[in-house]
């Protein structure tokens, strides 16, 4: 068996080295490694090398990343790792520094080489689940053990196309070269990092799922006069233009540093990537900022630049195509960690027919590519749409035809009705044949008069309030939440926006909010959506200034019972309810933000508008469809702010005297059924006038009082920094504010 993989990057080599290594390669069989520039030319030999196995929790890739991680473990104790490449264990931090004046560098998380004035840092990552490694070396070592076994080899050249055994393509035997030689093969393994989406999508008739921008990074390689420890630091620079900066030091004395994401169009090969000379700028000065150090050019080693592989889904893209051809790429910023389990996987799918270390389910190409049937009707749907479009302009209806552009897609500037067609001689057309066939004319419309519509009722959207909008969100995307969802990813500990960090939020699936819109009216549904099933708010513990008995009770009550569940169990379960209550503006609503932040799990966030409906009996549906939500989505937390305006005495006489109506206490009944099975958060500034009913569900009370003056302090140095000199008086600030 003959295997070619294009591409000499960190995918690439890997494979190699697995499949040379693998029980299931025979004698006779070869492996053929195709690269236009080099090994790792690109962002294999670009990258920090930063290797995490937990921070993909939740996400389609997390099976991929935790065994990479471990394999990756295991290559390093193989092959003399901290030797070749550079393989250690690190801790990582995340910090937020300013860059008006240097610090002391005495913080206890905080390296000592970071000089700059850290107003916040947290650790994100130990040594027993982040490492870090030589990207160029670590692909370097791969592909030098592969051709040292004598059955892989490295061809130099580029890739023009590939060679099909059959007339429609279905069967790849082969690539061809620029140079015009072709090298036959039985399995061709597309592994060209950014360039693959677009190679596939042209010798392949693969559909177009590369999208058109891409991530650019800059980055710098230094060598300093400081000592680095172990320690990775994902950083921001808090000024009027806020900076992240992602500083990886290495065992060999350098430092790797490099900026944020920028998108450019993606050029036609590694050899035409440059860096900008303002990004590198950009990337030493803020590297400067942090280490308080002005770094010349005989300290920089390397000026770089990389384009990461991606997809329109954030998905990887491994399996096979069809016969002969198979893909691996799309990994963005985690291709050195997720290495050795593609090519783990691809080997074994490659030799034996079958991945058994790892399910390429979700990785599948054949994800984005359509039946005949499901095209067909595409189709058809988009002609209907190009006909209604030409039908408008051709009659004038030139405003209606440019909205009807915009919410569609569809533009006539990329199709055009052909001759001899046209909507009405369509109708016309149906019409003789029904006419033709049933012996009479088809009735398409009819007349409808105003008393016609009000003995209907109220339109089905008009009665739908938000809460009933956001149910059939949710319960409509539970039936898309499969694994071929483009699923948005599961937010991480901190709050900075490096390449490697994970993206934020839990949000709708696209698919099923688009199918909602189509009927309901795409505003009220992103209105609703935010406002119940809440974002992810980006408010850390750390943000929270003093109320520490507070955080330490919210802790206790959602974060530890989901990271060890087996220490909260009989006696010593954790609370069904806690109350925050306290003076308005001390961070009530702040701390449940930081709840929805920290925690992991699903987060509603419920205002008195959301459950109260004026239509009859609605308001006790929708609080038992809201629990019966949160129960479907557990681990679930339900923060009721304001609960007071919901939750106050029931009496107090009937309607007609101006008492309680009855349909509040109905809904207020149905609310304090439904609390004692979800965990919830209530926020009041008022809790003399809450029902006791509730006040007893809601077993913990914390008082969330005035802030302290050290918390005053620290409120003004953060929040003031980027406005005030250094000859502030924060003491006297803090003495004028003792009872705000």
């Amino acid at each position: 068996m003959h295997i070619v993989v294009c591409g000499g990057g960190v995918i690439g080599c890997t494979l190699a080295y697995y499949l040379v290594h693998s029980p299931d390669f025979n004698e006779g069989d070869k492996v053929t490694v195709v690269e236009e520039v080099g090994i790792a030319a690109a962002a294999s030999g670009k990258a920090g090398g930063f290797l995490a196995s937990d921070w993909c929790q939740g996400e389609d890739v997390d099976a991929l990343c935790q065994l990479s991680f471990l394999l990756h473990e295991e290559l390093a104790a193989s092959l003399d790792g901290k030797k070749l490449y550079n393989y250690r264990r690190v801790d990582t931090i995340s910090c937020l520094v300013s860059n008006k004046s240097a610090g002391d560098g005495d913080n206890d998380d905080v390296p000592s080489w970071v000089h700059a004035k850290v107003t916040r840092s947290h650790s994100i990552g130990t040594t027993a689940t982040n490492a870090q490694l030589h990207p160029r070396k670590f692909t370097d070592t791969m592909m030098r053990m592969a051709t040292q076994s004598g059955h892989a080899h490295l061809v130099r050249g580029s890739v023009q196309g590939l060679v099909h055994a059959d007339a429609g393509q279905t069967t790849t035997c082969g690539v061809r070269l620029t140079d015009g030689s072709t090298i036959a093969a039985d399995a061709v393994v597309l592994a060209m990092g950014p360039w693959t989406l677009q190679a596939l999508t042209k010798w392949a008739t693969y559909p177009a799922i590369a999208p058109a921008d891409v991530y650019k990074i800059h980055s710098v390689v230094v060598q300093s006069h400081n000592t680095f420890g172990p320690v990775v630091v994902f950083g921001e620079i808090n000024s009027r233009n806020p900076r992240d900066v992602e500083i990886v030091p290495r065992p060999d004395g350098t430092v790797y540093a490099c900026g944020p994401r920028v998108t450019e169009p993606l050029p036609p090969s590694a050899a035409q990537v440059h860096p900008s000379p303002e990004g590198i700028a950009q990337v030493l000065a803020d590297l400067g900022v942090f280490t308080q150090t002005a770094f010349d050019e005989s300290q920089v080693i390397a000026k770089q630049a990389c384009y990461l592989p991606a997809t329109k889904d954030n998905i990887p893209v491994i399996g096979r195509v069809h016969d002969g051809l198979f893909v691996a790429t799309g990994h963005n910023c985690w291709g050195v960690l997720n290495a050795p389990g593609t090519a783990v996987a691809m080997s074994e799918l490659l030799l034996t027919g079958a991945a058994t270390s790892l399910d390429l389910d979700p990785f599948s190409p054949t994800r984005h590519i359509t039946t005949t049937v499901e095209k067909g009707l595409i189709d058809r749907k988009r002609n209907v749409l190009v006909l209604a479009l030409h039908y408008c302009v051709e009659n004038g209806y030139l405003q209606t035809a440019e909205k009807l552009q915009q919410e569609a897609g569809v533009a006539l500037s990329k199709f055009e009705v052909v001759d001899n067609i046209d909507l009405l001689r369509i109708v016309q057309e149906f019409e003789d044949f029904y006419e033709l066939k049933f012996g009479k004319k088809p009735k398409l419309v009819r007349r409808t008069n105003g008393d016609e519509e009000k003995a209907k009722g109220t339109p089905f959207r008009n009665q739908l309030t938000s809460l009933h909008l956001v149910v059939l969100i949710l319960f409509t995307a539970s039936q898309f939440n499969d694994k071929k969802a483009a699923m948005e990813k599961r937010t991480k500990r901190n709050s900075y926006t490096s390449a490697h960090m994970p993206s934020e939020a839990r949000v709708e699936n696209n698919a099923a909010l688009k199918a909602v819109q189509t009927c309901l009216g795409s505003n009220n549904v992103t209105t609703s959506s935010t406002e119940i099933f809440q974002k992810n708010p980006n408010v850390h513990w750390d943000d929270v200034v003093g109320l520490t008995d507070a955080k330490r009770l919210l802790k206790e009550a959602v974060v530890m019972p989901s990271k060890y569940p087996q220490l909260f169990k009989g006696l010593l379960s954790p609370w069904c309810g806690i109350l925050l209550y306290g003076p308005p503006g001390n961070g009530k609503t702040m701390l449940a933000k930081a709840v929805a932040t920290e925690c992991k799990t699903t987060f509603f966030n419920i205002s008195g508008s959301s459950i109260v409906s004026k239509y009859r009996g609605d308001s006790e549906k929708l609080v038992r469809m809201l629990f019966e939500l949160a129960r479907y989505h557990a681990p679930s937390t339900i923060f009721l702010d304001e609960i007071d305006s919901i939750m106050g005495q029931r009496g107090g006489g009937d309607s007609s005297s101006g008492g309680e109506h009855e349909a509040s206490r109905r809904m207020k009944t149905e609310l304090l059924i439904q609390v004692e099975v979800v965990f919830v958060l209530a926020a009041s500034n008022l809790p003399w006038e809450l029902d006791a009913a509730m006040l007893r569900r809601l077993e913990k009370r914390v008082l969330v009082g005035l802030p302290s003056p050290e918390a005053r302090h620290h409120m003004f140095a953060e929040l003031l920094a980027p406005y005030i000199d250094a000859n502030f008086d924060f003491a006297g600030s803090v003495l004028k504010t003792e009872v705000f």
